[in-house]
Formats: structure tokens, sequence, C-alpha cells
């Protein structure tokens, strides 16, 4: 299931060679974990993006 939502990075933790873990606290559900597929790779899905 896809859900969009608004909330502050806290941290973020490379997870094998292109992934990340991503810690962030939304208003509605506090601080929440999610996995993010290739961020740090420039063809991912997120293009580069998540360099923070």
């Amino acid at each position: 299931m896809l859900q969009r939502t608004e909330g502050i990075v806290l941290k973020t933790n490379p997870f094998g060679e292109a992934d990340l873990i991503v810690t962030y606290i939304k208003k509605d559900c506090g601080i929440v974990k999610t996995f993010a597929k290739s961020p740090r790779k420039i063809k991912g899905n997120f293009g580069g993006s998540w360099n923070l």
C-alpha cells in the first residue's frame, strides 16, 4: 500500500549498496522507519534526491 505523507527526516542509514532506511517523525503517527529502494543511484526511483 502506497501512502503520501509529510514528516521531518531524523536519520538515514545506508542499507546494502544503494538502499536506505529512513527514520522520520510524523505529526499523526510519531516516529516511523521506512525503506527507500535505490535512492542513492542516479537512475533509481528517487533520482539521487535523498542526498542529505
